[in-house]
């Protein structure tokens, strides 16, 4: 008998927006394992629908926020661990980036200790018997759930996305408790190639349990139509933080409008975030052969159906750093042409065959120039879109990579026994 316990922010809820990224997965589970159950940390929204045999324990969701309200607990988990964290933290990171780590850290380990404190409570069936846990992101749930595995008889696996694996991207270049939490793990599965390079660069004692398995999208069984009415559409989706450069994307279109004034484009971006008003006062200065549309926060549905309905000649990334971008995996399923920054796993999507691979710091002139290559030459958009869709066959068809990426999990996972 082999049992999966799945830890994730909030799926099958969909307050941490996993649901288009561990619902391929989902549907393979009950294939390899005899019991699934899924833990998430948050429980708020309506939780989507899952295949039959798949239960979901919120007992987590509710002891994290008993404690995270709780004086109580807050002083007992700060004396805890709170001065051996501060020691570990003043040692690692210069003093201008001390606090910002601190608080990471000790979020981190409070995390893990919520975490560690309710799978050790009396009654608790999850890890009454041997199972694989198998935590979504490398983060804190991580770490409590790894020290449960190494003081059990338990196998311990996580993913690691881009938050969780860039340490550039957190302040001071450090993400906390890193080797503990190699450690204690069998396997750890960055979502891109780049991500495995990265993490055995950093940590070749642990190269050997870093393995790249790739998310993916589901097929949507159709292409999106190519603009045929002489605009030149561009289409962008990210939460706007200074990390996602929407504001790059903003100078692009701006500069390519005004290098070709006698052609018409049309940007649209969806997408909400901190950094946008900033992006809209300086589209304030489009000329007149430029449009913006800022279409907001989409439901996952309504994106993939503006994908569908809606023609666009070119999806543009201008990420400073990512993981993999599902966006654009999304993109390629329906045949758009791609263009991306040569960063983290970006170039394992974004090809000179399936659109413009351009380098994180080129200018904005320069990008608009690469994307005039493609926008003005109908048979090189054509050849495009169909080098985007056979990538998306060959390395990110969510079901495929599912499977896979599951019966790996299944081999990992100790045998419990019978009831």
């Amino acid at each position: 008998m082999k049992r999966l316990v799945l830890f994730t922010a909030s799926f099958p809820y969909p307050k941490a927006r996993e649901t288009s990224f561990i619902v391929p997965e989902a549907g393979e589970y009950r294939r390899h394992f005899d019991e699934v159950t899924i833990v998430p940390l948050n429980t708020e929204g309506e939780p989507v629908p899952l295949p039959s045999g798949i239960a979901v324990d919120g007992g987590l969701a509710q002891y994290f926020r008993r404690c995270r309200r709780s004086p109580r607990h807050l002083l007992r988990f700060g004396l805890g661990f709170a001065w051996p964290v501060l020691r570990e933290t003043w040692a690692a990171v210069p003093v201008r980036a001390l606090s910002a780590c601190l608080r990471e850290a000790l979020q981190s380990r409070f995390l893990a200790r919520v975490v560690t404190e309710w799978l050790h409570q009396p009654g608790n069936r999850l890890v009454a018997t041997p199972a694989l846990l198998y935590s979504y992101w490398a983060d804190g749930i991580a770490l409590g759930v790894a020290e449960c595995a190494a003081a059990g008889q338990h196998a311990f696996v996580c993913r690691a996305h881009g938050y969780d694996l860039y340490e550039e991207r957190r302040p001071g270049n450090r993400i906390p408790d890193r080797q503990r939490l190699f450690h204690a793990a069998q396997r750890v599965f960055p979502v891109s190639e780049d991500g495995a390079r990265y993490l055995a660069g950093r940590f070749p004692e642990f190269a050997h349990k870093f393995a790249a398995a790739r998310l993916g999208t589901l097929d949507p069984g159709l292409e999106n139509p190519p603009s045929a009415d002489g605009y030149c559409r561009v289409l962008s989706c990210a939460y706007a933080t200074p990390v996602k450069r929407v504001d790059l994307a903003a100078r692009i279109l701006l500069a390519l409008a005004q290098r070709h004034p006698t052609s018409r484009f049309r940007w649209e971006h969806i997408g909400d975030g901190p950094a946008l008003a900033a992006v809209r006062r300086l589209m304030r200065r489009a000329p007149a052969n430029l449009q913006c549309v800022f279409s907001g926060n989409l439901d996952h549905a309504d994106v993939m159906a503006t994908y569908a309905r809606q023609p666009f000649d070119v999806f543009l990334n201008t990420s400073s750093s990512e993981a993999m971008g599902v966006a654009l995996m999304e993109a390629a399923s329906y045949g758009i042409p791609l263009a991306g920054p040569a960063v983290g796993g970006v170039p394992e999507v974004v090809t000179p065959a399936n659109g413009i691979l351009f380098p994180v710091d080129a200018s904005p002139d320069q990008v608009a120039g690469f994307l005039a290559e493609l926008l003005f030459h109908p048979e090189k958009r054509l050849a495009c879109r169909r080098e985007s869709r056979r990538l998306w066959e060959a390395r990110f068809d969510g079901r495929g990579n599912a499977r896979q990426f599951v019966s790996q999990l299944a081999r990992l996972a100790p045998e419990a026994p019978q009831e």
